[in-house]
C-alpha cells in the first residue's frame, strides 16, 4: 500500500493528505469484489472509493483541465478530486467535479473536511418515514465512532448531537403535501458547514473544463 501511495505522489507530483493515507491503512476505503464494501469500509452515500491502482492510471477526458487528483467517484460518474494548485496551511481543497458540467463545486478546504461535509449532508437527507431516519441515525453513529480519532472534539460533539437528537418533520416541497423526516434541517446543515468549514459560500464554483470552442 505504501508503495502505491508513492506511485500516486510521483504521478501527480502531489503529497497525499495524511488523513487519506490513514483511511486506507484502517480499511475505511476497502472495496471487495463487485463493488461490495469491506468489513471496515466507510460506506458514505454517493461516494465510491477509487482503488489506488486506478488513481495511478486514471486519465481525464481531453476537454477536462489538468491539475486535479481523483480519489472517489459518485454513482453518476462524477469525481471527487483534490486541486493541488490551491493549498492553504498545508491543506489541499477538494472539488466535486460533475462529468456533465463546466464548473466543479468547491466542496471543502481539505480531505477530512470533505468527509465531514458528506456526513452532515447525509444527516440532512429527507426520508419518507421515521424508520428511514432511524437507519440514517445508525449509519451516522458508525461514522462518528470511526472518525472520532481523526476529527476535532468540536466536530465529534456536533456529530454526537445529531446522532442523539430528535427526528424532525417538515412538509414535502412538492405539489403533494407529504411529511418528510430528517435529522438536520437545510438551514441547520448550512449553519453547521459555514461554522465548521469556514466557508463563506457553500455554492462556490471552479471552471474545470476547457472553454467551448
Amino acid at each position: 500500500m505504501e508503495q502505491l501511495f508513492t506511485q500516486i505522489e510521483e504521478r501527480y507530483r502531489f503529497v497525499l493528505p495524511e488523513a487519506f493515507r490513514e483511511f486506507w491503512r484502517r480499511g475505511f476505503c476497502n472495496i471487495l469484489g463487485f463493488g461490495r464494501p469491506g468489513p471496515h469500509c466507510l460506506d458514505l452515500p454517493d461516494l465510491e472509493w477509487m482503488p489506488l491502482t486506478k488513481i495511478i492510471t486514471f486519465k481525464f477526458k481531453s476537454y477536462q483541465l489538468p491539475g486535479f487528483v481523483p480519489f472517489a467517484i459518485s454513482g453518476s460518474g462524477d469525481h471527487w478530486c483534490w486541486q493541488p494548485a490551491f493549498i492553504e496551511s498545508s491543506k489541499t481543497r477538494v472539488l466535486f467535479c460533475c462529468h456533465d458540467c463546466y464548473d466543479a463545486d468547491i466542496y471543502a478546504p481539505d480531505f477530512i473536511s470533505a468527509i465531514y461535509r458528506l456526513i452532515i449532508e447525509h444527516a440532512a437527507g429527507m426520508e419518507r418515514d421515521a424508520e428511514g431516519v432511524k437507519a440514517c441515525r445508525r449509519r451516522l453513529g458508525t461514522f462518528a465512532s470511526v472518525l472520532a480519532p481523526l476529527i476535532s472534539p468540536a466536530w465529534q460533539q456536533t456529530l454526537s448531537d445529531i446522532v442523539h437528537g430528535t427526528v424532525k418533520t417538515g412538509p414535502s416541497p412538492g405539489s403533494r403535501p407529504t411529511d418528510l423526516y430528517f435529522l438536520v434541517s437545510p438551514r441547520e446543515r448550512n449553519d453547521i458547514l459555514r461554522r465548521d468549514l469556514g466557508w463563506e459560500s457553500l455554492d462556490a464554483k471552479f471552471r474545470w473544463t476547457q472553454p467551448a470552442a
